[in-house]
């Protein structure tokens, strides 16, 4: 947008982009506002501030700031990075500003170390290992309040340009910044939020928080220890999103959106959701080749209808993310300040869920002379209790992280939710590939491994041998091995096959000595025992009803069984007479 602007002499608002998604729609837009938009000479110009003394903070700066102190954890808001450099790195004394260490990078060298604030405190570390002949790594940390995604892809470039110069003798030769961060902030904070009241109506009422599906219960202040799960969307699934895109005439990330949205539903049973997303708030020309904190947060309200389907659902999110995204200068703490938002120390404000993309363009690092490879870094931290990024590693191929919080939700239970989602996306997508009409509560959502699982617990068909009763088969394991264990008491003695047939004969005998016979009723009353057992045996060898009676029933329900039974024998514990 800034580009057109400075180019063609008009601005252009992200409306006009994700409204007219074609060269020839968007160029029949932009001669349209040529003759009747806003002219550049009415696009902000920005007026450079004195960098000396002390100046305030950003919005966004702020809430960094607020969180890291809330958490007390310096590690949890940096931007880290670890690459090999595949090209021949000359690392003079008084050249690159950085830690050199000879010998291998390991493991625990990828771990953060604490950045913490103070006037004397580094936000940025750089550390190169040389180790020879298996080449260099370059790790580096910057904090995140003073630098977001859009600005690493500005570093790592620059970076390379500035060491392509350093080896011909010569300066980078970069054009100079119209203005400054400091400068950006001081005209920020003096700007009236854009946006807001529309933001607010279109999320109140807030509907109900997530009801997501935890392993463990919410502790009342929110952790950020997390983990990360991966899975792939290879080429194949990734053209076919991209089609479903242009069909319905949006743009990618609606789409993604969509999908988590109903993923979301099919967990919760919820038909109002409200998610989290990334804008890089760059719309002016003036701040596209800064580095420095400028991403926003939005929240995304997705009212669905289960009985709706995928498409229909997309063209609800678009017109939710077009309106959010027309406001992403409006700070999100100023946001949840105008909602209202009762302040929960288990949870977020607003949402629970954050979604992102990131296209294959931020992982072009392989360029001249460095060649820079990234490396992959430990997860240790979840700022939400769930995020996905979609991140574009090829052309048309994803790399998919599930990003979770693990005093909610353990790995086994992450692993799941990958498997879920991408049972979910061949189901949106269709299995030949083509768009099918379905609700989204009949979307499937179960992977087969889950389906075979569930088939089995619930396969409860056994073949019972209804012409036997439990003594004969009893009888029958005796003359096979009467001298082994058939129980143990609760003191731990054992019994063998042959002494508890002698007993079960004889308590036998004597019932039928007192009139027990075949088809009568005989309740046994006695804490679970050996001798329990011998009478429940011998009430079914006389060929008698066997009644269980706990010890401790009330003595109306007592007595109204033995008026149920008529004239019963009752035996039991003395304790219980």
């Amino acid at each position: 947008m800034a580009l057109l602007g400075k180019r063609l002499g008009v601005k252009a608002d992200i409306g006009d982009i994700l409204s007219y998604p074609s060269p020839r729609e968007l160029a029949a837009r932009i001669r349209a506002l040529a003759h009747g938009g806003t002219p550049l000479d009415h696009v902000a110009r920005i007026p450079r501030v004195d960098p000396e003394g002390v100046h305030l903070l950003s919005p966004a700066q702020q809430r960094i700031w607020f969180l890291q102190r809330l958490h007390e954890d310096g590690r949890i808001y940096q931007i880290p990075f670890a690459a090999r450099l595949l090209g021949d790195v000359d690392a003079p004394p008084g050249g690159l500003r950085l830690e050199l260490r000879d010998g291998v990078c390991a493991e625990q060298d990828l771990e953060p170390a604490p950045m913490d604030f103070g006037f004397d405190r580094p936000l940025v570390r750089a550390t190169l290992f040389r180790a020879g002949v298996s080449g260099c790594v370059l790790l580096c940390s910057v904090h995140h309040i003073v630098f977001d995604g859009w600005s690493s892809e500005i570093l790592l470039r620059e970076l390379n340009e500035a060491y392509a110069a350093v080896l011909r003798g010569a300066q980078p030769a970069w054009p100079p910044l119209e203005t400054d961060y400091l400068s950006h902030v001081a005209w920020e904070r003096q700007r009236e939020p854009q946006g807001l009241d529309k933001l607010k109506a279109a999320l109140l009422p807030l509907p109900e928080r997530l009801r997501l599906p935890l392993d463990f219960p919410r502790p009342a202040v929110q952790g950020l220890a997390g983990g990360v799960e991966v899975f792939r969307l290879d080429a194949a699934r990734g053209r076919a999103l991209k089609a479903r895109a242009r069909d319905a005439g949006v743009s990618l990330f609606p789409v993604l959106l969509a999908l988590v949205g109903t993923f979301l539903h099919r967990h919760t049973g919820q038909d109002d959701l409200v998610v989290g997303c990334p804008a890089a708030n760059r719309e002016l020309e003036q701040t596209q080749g800064m580095i420095g904190l400028f991403v926003n947060t939005l929240a995304i309200r997705m009212p669905l209808r289960p009985d709706g389907d995928f498409d229909e659902l997309v063209r609800t999110v678009d017109a939710a993310f077009r309106r959010a995204l027309a406001a992403q200068s409006c700070p999100f703490d100023r946001l949840v300040d105008a909602l209202g938002v009762e302040r929960d120390t288990s949870r977020n404000p607003v949402f629970d869920v954050f979604v992102a993309l990131e296209d294959a363009a931020w992982h072009d690092y392989g360029r001249q002379p460095l060649c820079i490879r990234p490396l992959p870094l430990p997860h240790r931290n979840s700022k939400f209790d769930l995020s996905f990024y979609f991140r574009e590693t090829e052309p048309d191929a994803y790399e998919v992280h599930l990003e979770y919080r693990t005093d909610l939700f353990t790995a086994a239970t992450a692993r799941n939710l990958c498997d879920r989602l991408s049972t979910l996306l061949e189901a949106v997508l269709g299995r030949d590939g083509a768009p099918r009409s379905v609700p989204l509560h009949a979307l499937d959502l179960m992977p087969e491994r889950e389906r075979e699982l569930l088939r089995r617990f619930n396969d409860t068909a056994e073949a019972f041998d209804i012409e036997r009763d439990a003594d004969g088969l009893f009888r029958e394991q005796l003359v096979r091995t009467p001298g082994h264990v058939a129980i143990i008491d609760p003191a731990g003695r054992p019994c063998t096959y042959a002494e508890f047939d002698a007993r079960v004969a004889a308590m036998a005998a004597w019932l039928a000595g007192q009139g027990v016979s075949p088809g009568g009723y005989a309740c046994v009353c006695f804490e679970r025992s050996l001798e329990m057992m011998v009478c429940i045996f011998a009430v079914l060898r006389v060929g008698a009803t066997y009644v269980p009676v706990a010890p401790g029933l009330p003595e109306a329900r007592l007595r109204a069984m033995l008026e149920d039974l008529g004239t019963p024998v009752v035996i039991c514990d003395p304790r219980f007479a």
